[in-house]
């Protein structure tokens, strides 16, 4: 059995983004399209579960099946006068239109926000500023683009001890960029004055001459609360929200050699996991998993070929809950399953 550092490969996976400047990305995409603008797009509106949608400019459809948490790179474009509209999936009218202006050689940000009811749908523009950070530095930009409550929705952004970064920031607030120390930062969103946790991911770890924005978003109803982590020309992700632990056993007497590679999300956890096999706790970030498991004759197959699980299941797993997830059946007498427990591990 080969038993891969699942906490290491999840995190990397999620966040390698952040350990990458966006200067010398920023600086080529300019080289190489002189005297054009460049514009990155994020859609943090919640206005539905399925939140998918088009986005016009000009009338021209730039970007189509564009989801919830979706966002680009810097796309270049001819200076000028852009009418942007927005586009639920299904719908012919925009939920959102405006005209922006877009200047010679400045980068923007464009984020869709909202979620129709508690705060109204609408497009943030900003203007990124890719001064290189100084020495040891990185630039941190914060904003609440959380709707989860009517009128200005006020919150905090604190250090998970309580000490405040930002204080009392309205909802559609957007800070300039933040120059800060390079390194670990556990940040947390509150209600004001810190009384009440709202949104707490893991801790992140910001690299020399990143430039990062960071922006509270969701409404806990058709999108949970989360931080949305968006590098400058590059694609953001949402931060997960704390970690889980989670034991693995494969008890499937499906075939006399009943070995399996067991996959999360696509990629490979368990190799040459054999029946009877179990694990230790494995340190996870708290969220939704894609659970397959394949049997032996694909495990030396490319994860591409992996195409064919005897078993696939989603799970959830929460903050701080221990759980015992089981491989069982045998396909014959009893179907081949996933059963997830949680554990209370109370003296």
């Amino acid at each position: 059995m080969k038993e891969f550092g699942l906490k290491i490969l999840t995190v990397m996976l999620l966040f390698g983004f952040i350990a990458s400047p966006a200067i010398a990305q920023a600086i080529g995409v300019q080289s190489e399209e002189a005297d054009k603008t460049f514009l990155q797009v994020a859609h943090l509106a919640p206005f539905a579960e399925d939140a998918s949608v088009t986005i016009t400019l000009n009338g021209v459809p730039a970007l189509t099946g564009f989801g919830y948490g979706d966002s680009t790179e810097y796309i270049g474009l001819e200076p000028g006068d852009y009418d942007v509209a927005v586009i639920p999936t299904g719908a012919e009218d925009p939920a959102i239109e405006v005209t922006v202006t877009l200047a010679v050689d400045t980068f923007y940000t464009v984020i869709a926000v909202g979620d129709g009811v508690n705060q109204d749908l609408a497009l943030i523009l900003e203007v990124d500023d890719l001064t290189e950070p100084a020495p040891g530095k990185f630039h941190l930009r914060l904003g609440h683009l959380a709707p989860f409550a009517a009128g200005n929705a006020t919150a905090d952004v604190r250090l998970a001890n309580g000490d405040p970064v930002q204080e009392g920031v309205n909802f559609g607030d957007v800070t300039a960029f933040i120059p800060l120390d390079a390194g670990t930062y556990d940040l947390i969103i509150t209600t004001p004055g810190g009384g009440t946790t709202l949104i707490d991911p893991i801790p992140v770890d910001f690299a020399e001459g990143a430039i990062v924005s960071a922006f509270a978003t969701g409404e806990d109803n058709n999108q949970p609360l989360g931080v949305f982590a968006l590098p400058s020309g590059q694609e953001g992700s949402f931060i997960p929200l704390g970690f889980a632990n989670l034991q693995v056993a494969h008890l499937a007497p499906f075939a006399e050699d009943a070995s399996v590679t067991i996959t999360l999300n696509g990629e490979p956890a368990l190799t040459e996991f054999g029946y009877g096999d179990s694990t230790a706790y494995i340190e996870l970030p708290a969220g939704e998993y894609t659970v397959a498991v394949f049997p032996t004759p694909a495990v030396d197959a490319s994860i591409a070929e992996l195409v064919d699980p005897a078993i696939e299941a989603t799970v959830q797993l929460e903050v701080d809950v221990n759980y015992t997830v089981m491989a069982v059946g045998d396909g014959v007498n009893q179907d081949l399953d996933l059963i997830l427990l949680e554990d209370d591990l109370t003296e």
